[in-house]
């Protein structure tokens, strides 16, 4: 996102912060932001960095841009004390991991005067793929265990947003006193393109079919209940196995399609 934002015509003096708890994503990020500032002729200087904080600072022409990648916890005090206030936060393919009436306070807290947030690809509970496979009970089956180990989740003890969240944080959103200004789906509709797909294309729906026949796995492979359910769940797994091989088969010979349905949602502190 701060890419993104990046790429639009920033003017004056322009502070871009980066939230993450994973000191990894935050060292990839400050690297691809720096290639994008030197490709769009910004002279780039007083690159900082250590375990919890990398900064950039660029500037062309009368244009001025700081960015801070941050390590931290948005629902940490101890981070948000350090953050300041911003005109604008946005949340990208987040919310659902968070509570969200607590992280939807703690952005409001963090807005200024007529502040947005944008919130961006918040899961809403459909994933389905195309054309249904040869035994569909078994994957309607997979795909509602793939949605419940979502609403398993937890997050310090309390319930996240789950496989809903995109309709819960609009109602999460109104409550904490924010307008709606916008709402909108965010699907991913991935199909073959004139019957095959991209290597980046067979990545990506390799994870999601990964991540789909984990949580059955792991369901799977808890401790049994009765010692009875041994057969079963061995002849569970074969149907998950063979599942997986058929699923990711049909993806490599583009005979597959994945729609995911997700909402964005805009909205403004009163």
């Amino acid at each position: 996102m701060l890419r993104r934002i990046m790429e639009l015509d920033v003017r004056g003096q322009v502070r871009l912060v980066g939230l993450d708890q994973e000191e990894e994503s935050l060292a990839a990020g400050l690297k691809r932001i720096e290639q994008v500032l030197r490709g769009k002729g910004f002279s780039v200087s007083g690159k900082r960095a250590d375990t919890r904080n990398k900064r950039i600072h660029a500037e062309k022409g009368g244009t001025e841009l700081q960015v801070d990648l941050l390590q931290g916890d948005l629902l940490d005090a101890k981070t948000t004390e350090k953050l300041g206030t911003f005109d604008c936060i946005t949340a990208h393919a987040f919310m659902d991991l968070m509570p969200l009436k607590s992280a939807a306070a703690t952005i409001r807290s963090l807005l200024r005067a007529e502040g947005v947030f944008y919130s961006t690809l918040n899961y809403d509970g459909q994933t389905v793929l195309l054309p249904e496979y040869g035994d569909a009970g078994f994957e309607r089956r997979l795909l509602r265990n793939y949605d419940r180990s979502m609403e398993r989740r937890r997050y310090g003890g309390r319930r996240t947003g789950g496989a809903l969240s995109g309709r819960r944080l609009f109602r999460a959103l109104l409550e904490e006193g924010f307008t709606i200004l916008g709402t909108g789906s965010s699907d991913w509709n991935v199909s073959p393109s004139s019957g095959s797909y991209t290597a980046k294309e067979i990545l990506f729906l390799t994870a999601i079919l990964s991540m789909i026949a984990r949580e059955a796995w792991t369901q799977l492979t808890a401790p049994p209940i009765r010692s009875r359910d041994d057969g079963y769940r061995v002849v569970q797994q074969k149907r998950l196995n063979d599942w997986f091989v058929s699923r990711i088969e049909a993806a490599r010979s583009g005979r597959l399609s994945l729609v995911v349905h997700q909402l964005d949602h805009l909205a403004r502190i009163t």
